[in-house]
Formats: structure tokens, C-alpha cells, sequence
């Protein structure tokens, strides 16, 4: 599973109580509330969300400055990607 398409990012001090918001049933448009867990790339990282895993990876759409361990929001498109 995946968030991707994400455009908008925002670094917070503290996480909600929900791991995520669906607003439109079935749409996979999702806001995301989770804690960076690994860099992969400049565009790419894993992080934990509460409901959703330990282990989800976020790709946007532009280059970002993050770090491990920091507390994020993000607007993008839930994917779920088969092997």
C-alpha cells in the first residue's frame, strides 16, 4: 500500500488521535497523519499510520526535505500496489 500524487506536505508536532481521513467514501483521496520511518529518495519515504501499517510508502510529487522521526501531514491518493 501507498499514498501517492501527494502535492502537499506539512511537518506537525503532535499526530491526531485517526491515522487517516477518507472524506469521500471509496475515493481513494486521503489525508494521512503519520511518522517518517525511512528516507528512500529526495521524492520518497516510509512511514508509519496508524490503520493503515507500519511500513507505508509516500511518494510526491516534487522533491522534500524531511527528516526520521518527524510527525507529517499529507494530502494525496491511496494506492494499493499487488506483487
Amino acid at each position: 500500500m501507498k499514498i501517492g500524487l501527494v502535492t502537499e506536505c506539512k511537518v506537525l508536532k503532535s499526530i491526531p488521535k485517526v491515522g487517516f481521513i477518507q472524506s469521500i467514501e471509496k475515493s481513494p483521496s486521503i489525508k494521512a497523519f503519520g511518522m517518517v520511518k525511512r528516507i528512500e529518495d529526495d521524492a520518497t519515504v516510509i512511514c508509519s499510520i496508524d490503520k493503515l501499517g507500519e511500513h507505508i510508502m509516500i511518494e510526491f510529487e516534487k522533491n522534500i526535505n524531511l527528516r526520521i522521526g518527524e510527525l507529517i501531514e499529507v494530502n494525496g491518493s491511496l494506492e494499493l500496489e499487488r506483487e
